[in-house]
């Protein structure tokens, strides 16, 4: 890796700033969410899979993604695989014993033929575009066009984070396959055995609003992933610079908080 120890201001970007941007993600895998409707079995966690209803395109092969359910951070933290290889989020408990993370497989616990895959967002930006999430911008500049779509329609991501958001009952919201802001689709696993407070942690994306603040404690209102525009928020009471709370820190996903009063929230959702 080139190390830069002159600073090149360029506005308020440095060269130092950028490469410490670099090794943060270096320390986290992002995955972004997506519908899917398993197509092909071709082992017992290996299978290709539909983000869209398939009658819609006539089954249409072109359309598969194809990938192995069990390159997941639990095999990259059990070192069963590196960390360079995980291409999808785990299915894990979340806070209440919701499910959360990728529901679709051959043979967890039983066969899933609809739910969702959390795709790690390198593996998302390898993928042609027309099979990239809507609103997911590869490194190529290119935006996803698979029709999954956030309210807005913007596309908010630049390749190095994505976004996903699952309604918790094994598929997402909305007729279009989703409703919600873009980072309601995100999660992010801060990898084990790092320096960061938050490694081992995994935070998934909501809409929140923050309704009262004092200090770093905020009162917040949260919609559950990809369902800020058909539900009703829960109020709570966190620590905005807490990573037992939320994504808090540097390069942190969550961006509300002092002058931004709606926006990202990353809450914490489980360990490794």
């Amino acid at each position: 890796m080139f190390l830069a120890f002159r600073v090149r201001r360029q506005g308020r970007v440095s060269v130092v700033s950028a490469w410490r941007r670099t090794l943060f993600h270096m320390t986290r895998t992002v995955f972004v969410g997506t519908p899917a409707y398993l197509a092909r079995i071709d082992g017992v966690t290996r299978c290709a899979f539909w983000t869209g209803e398939p009658v819609e395109h006539d089954f249409d092969p072109a359309r598969l993604i194809s990938v192995d359910l069990a390159r997941t951070p639990s095999a990259a933290a059990a070192n069963e695989i590196s960390w360079a290889d995980v291409d999808v989020d785990d299915c894990f408990s979340g806070p209440g014993g919701d499910t959360g993370g990728s529901t679709l497989g051959p043979a967890w616990p039983e066969l899933h033929l609809m739910g969702a895959v959390y795709l790690a967002t390198a593996f998302v930006d390898r993928l042609p575009p027309a099979l990239r999430p809507t609103g997911f911008t590869g490194s190529d500049g290119v935006p996803g066009s698979d029709g999954s779509r956030g309210s807005d329609g913007s596309d908010g991501s630049d390749g190095s984070d994505g976004s996903g958001g699952f309604d918790g009952s094994g598929g997402f919201a909305g007729s279009d396959g989703f409703a919600g802001e873009l980072y309601e689709r995100q999660s992010v696993v801060y990898w084990p055995g790092t320096n960061d407070p938050r490694a081992g942690n995994r935070y998934a994306g909501h809409c929140a609003e923050v309704l009262e603040q004092r200090g770093t404690l905020a009162r917040v209102a949260v919609y559950p992933p990809g369902r800020s525009t058909d539900t009703s928020p829960v109020t709570m009471w966190l620590d905005l610079a807490s990573p037992e709370h939320c994504d808090a820190g540097p390069d942190s996903l969550t961006t509300i908080g002092g002058t931004v009063t709606r926006g990202a929230l990353f809450l914490i959702s489980s360990s490794l």
